[in-house]
């Protein structure tokens, strides 16, 4: 059984069990385990349906084939309308049960009407012994409905957008040490599908290239995948994910690699960073209306994975060179598990009580020290009482010289221009904890991740 949220859980949960029907609203990103999550929650008075591409008519007979398959004394005579149907689906019996609508915004596509329907069903009482769960992946779509301006915005009620799994929770999966989940998370980041993928298969290289270098896998398409969900089109989204996996760029430079105006890429690059795909990184202490030193960076442990490695070597893995671009991968994979290593921990900050105190979100910092040179520090973070202030590293060197790493930590903090006389709080986030302690900093390991 996949891993969830107990909180997402118990949320689905009581609503389904309340007396009057219940209309939910469930959405998450593609390969979040959506309706595995709903499944745990529902009983066996369930109807499943799934959306697809077709014209309305084609969808409107597959759901009533549907409703059939559950209650086969369900009679239609010409209700080939979503007021019809629900009407019909509303008039039978008084058993309560619930409908999942998976993909909703499908239908959506070629039947708008269909929210003004809910809206005139619910408002009416028509669904006093239905729940209805409405599902998507098209993050964008499916957080509209709960808008101000949305038809079924008064009668929703519980709208639950589901989020990655962390880290702890792959470990627990697959049954893996802390620093073999690291790695593994680095790829199939915290999305419990592509992890029941994984378990699936004999190892973690077995599973890498089956899964996604071969071009038969079933993920080595799933970019395309992803933005389909919400991009018209994928070319500008493609190259700017392509950029990113190989370093970190400003607008500007984007533009400039792309031959567009930066007027062009703003919005795209909004939606990006909505979707979680990427993120715009800013100096720590900087406002992020004014910031011109902001960056863009990949943000998705998948995403960046497939376009750092899969995307370059398109060719050879077309040519059934899959171990040798294994052997390439594996050989620079300590690298790329070390940004990973970083981010989590950057990201980790704020969920963390270090040395006593909860924290804001951190951030990394770079720019001229107080000599006047160029330096940059992995963790910044002010305390929530902003009495204090935390920096840190993230190291994941095997060997690492823990005494040596605090002195570089203390040398970077001596040159920061703007302590505000504020306590300062030292992490180095290590591969592994030493035996022996080290009064200097304060050590994490992947152990200590959430």
């Amino acid at each position: 059984m996949l891993p969830f949220n107990p909180q997402d859980l118990e949320l689905i949960t009581a609503s389904l069990k309340k007396r009057k029907g219940q209309l939910l609203i469930i959405f998450g990103p593609r390969r979040a385990g959506k309706v595995e999550l709903i499944q745990q929650c529902v009983d066996k008075n369930t109807i499943y349906f799934k959306a697809d591409q077709q014209e309305s008519p084609l969808q409107i007979a597959a759901f009533k084939v549907e409703l059939n398959r559950s209650i086969p004394s369900l009679t239609w005579s010409n209700e080939n309308d979503w007021l019809s149907i629900f009407s019909s689906i509303s008039a039978h019996g008084k058993e309560k049960f619930t409908l999942i609508i998976d993909e909703f915004p499908n239908l959506l596509k070629n039947d708008s009407e269909l929210l003004h329907v809910l809206e005139q069903i619910i408002d009416a009482g028509h669904l006093k012994n239905i729940n209805i769960i409405l599902c998507g992946s098209s993050l964008q779509a499916m957080r509209q409905l709960s808008e101000p301006l949305s038809p079924l915005y008064k009668c929703i009620d519980l709208s639950l957008e589901i989020k990655e799994q962390g880290l702890g929770a792959l470990k627990d999966y697959l049954d893996l040490d802390a620093s073999s989940a690291l790695e593994e998370y680095g790829i199939w980041g915290g999305m419990p599908d592509y992890w029941k993928m994984r378990k699936q298969q004999d190892s973690f290289a077995v599973a890498v290239k089956n899964l996604i270098l071969d071009p038969l896998g079933m993920l080595h398409e799933e970019a395309e995948r992803l933005f389909l969900d919400e991009m018209r089109s994928s070319v500008q989204t493609y190259s700017i994910m392509s950029l990113l996996a190989t370093e970190n760029y400003r607008l500007s430079q984007i533009a400039v690699k792309l031959g567009k105006p930066p007027t062009q890429l703003t919005r795209i690059l909004s939606n990006l960073i909505d979707l979680g795909y990427i993120r715009r990184e800013i100096p720590f202490g900087e406002s992020a209306l004014n910031s011109k030193r902001s960056l863009y960076k990949i943000d998705n442990p998948f995403l960046h994975f497939y376009f750092g490695f899969v995307v370059p070597n398109r060719s050879r893995l077309g040519l059934g060179m899959i171990d040798k671009v294994w052997s390439d991968i594996s050989f620079r994979l300590p690298m790329y598990t070390a940004l990973n290593w970083e981010d989590l921990s950057r990201k980790a900050i704020s969920q963390l009580e270090i040395g006593g105190k909860p924290w804001a979100a951190a951030s990394r910092w770079w720019g001229k020290g107080i000599d006047g040179k160029s330096m940059e520090i992995g963790i910044v973070a002010d305390s929530k009482d902003k009495k204090s202030i935390l920096f840190g590293e993230a190291k994941w060197s095997r060997n690492l010289a823990i005494d040596e790493a605090i002195r570089a930590l203390d040398q970077k903090i001596s040159n920061f221009p703007a302590t505000d006389n504020k306590e300062v709080v030292k992490v180095l986030f290590v591969r592994e904890k030493p035996l022996k302690s080290h009064p200097g900093a304060i050590l994490l390991s992947p152990e200590d991740l959430p």
